[in-house]
């Protein structure tokens, strides 16, 4: 039964107690949400960690041996290693905190909604991340004589596309946060503490 059609289901029988209506069914749910979004989250952070490290060191290496300096991809080689620096330490920084999430439904979720919560807060960061990215690169195509109207302009529409890529990409982590915090929400109302 799938995530949605519970909810409405226990929606719909206000009356009677949540947990009485399929307790096994809503557990293997969350974890199965869980561990779907603890994938995501894990493959988004060694994703940008990766990438940013690779390609910020390969700009700074080539932007410091061409026979000229070209400060905008300096700085974007800078930025970038920066940025893959700031999600392997927060990726650290998370997994050193105590999780005392409990082996429970309740448990599960939170620690679910935990995970939902900071793969919402990474993916708003690298949207923005994206505005300096663009400029500091049209700045350095622009700085750059060999550069084309053409090149510029693909630049441009692949920025564009990126953009509206992560906008479409942030709305998905949203939901899903929507989701299991309306799911929350539900099980609050009802006072019943579920046993597994």
């Amino acid at each position: 039964m799938k995530f949605k059609k519970l909810q409405q289901i226990w929606d719909q029988q206000n009356e009677e107690p949540m947990y009485t209506i399929n307790q096994e069914a809503l557990h293997d749910i969350i974890i199965s949400k869980k561990n779907k979004g603890r994938h995501i989250l894990n493959f988004s952070e060694w994703a940008n960690v990766i990438a940013n490290l690779t390609a910020g060191g390969f700009l700074l290496y080539s932007t410091l041996t061409a026979q000229q300096l070209n400060i905008s991809f300096f700085i974007l080689g800078g930025l970038m290693i920066g940025v893959g620096l700031f999600v392997f330490i927060g990726r650290l920084k998370r997994y050193s905190q105590p999780h005392n999430y409990d082996q429970t439904i309740v448990g599960d979720l939170k620690e679910a909604l935990a995970d939902s919560q900071f793969q919402v807060y990474l993916s708003q960061l690298l949207r923005w991340y994206l505005l300096p990215i663009s400029i500091l690169v049209l700045g350095g195509l622009g700085l750059d004589d060999s550069s084309s109207i053409l090149f510029l302009s693909l630049a441009i529409i692949f920025f564009a596309a990126i953009y509206w890529f992560s906008q479409w990409e942030h709305r998905y982590y949203v939901n899903r946060r929507d989701e299991l915090k309306n799911l929350m929400d539900t099980l609050k109302k009802n006072d019943t503490s579920p046993q597994n």
